[in-house]
């Protein structure tokens, strides 16, 4: 399926307030604050999270700087896999030059471009959702979902 790009969705998401959790039955677990999910949550629905993505765009940066303060953010969260923190990144770095490149006069080379870019964040993506599927089997969530 391909990518679906609006520009004026990306232009205001990131705008929910971080809920406060249910500690109705007690505090939350602090393992429960550092996952994937918390961390996918942050970085989709949060405006830090979303002014953190908009700062460290390929074309604003060096790769390699990017890529290590991507690291470090992760690491925040808990994430160390090398295999998970490569994929994260390379989704972010996919994404970017899928936007970069929708936004390129069209043609045959843009074309073939825009589907190498879907085609590479569509598979960092799946790894992405299996890591978090492996994430919450792995958490009793204190969390009242």
């Amino acid at each position: 399926m391909p990518i679906s790009y609006t520009p004026s969705l990306s232009a205001t998401a990131g705008y929910f307030e971080t809920p406060k959790p249910d500690t109705t039955n007690g505090p939350v677990k602090s393992a429960d604050q550092k996952t994937l999910l918390n961390l996918l949550w942050w970085l989709n629905y949060t405006k830090d999270g979303r002014d953190f993505l908009k700062a460290n765009r390929v074309i604003n940066k060096d790769p390699s700087i990017v890529a290590n303060t991507f690291k470090d953010k992760l690491a925040e969260y808990g994430i160390t896999d090398p295999v998970l923190v490569s994929a994260i990144t390379d989704a972010h770095f996919a994404a970017n030059r899928y936007v970069n490149t929708i936004q390129s006069p069209p043609g045959a080379a843009r074309e073939a471009a825009l589907e190498i870019q879907e085609k590479i964040y569509q598979q960092n993506m799946s790894f992405i959702c299996w890591k978090l599927w492996e994430d919450v089997q792995d958490h009793e969530f204190s969390m009242n979902w």
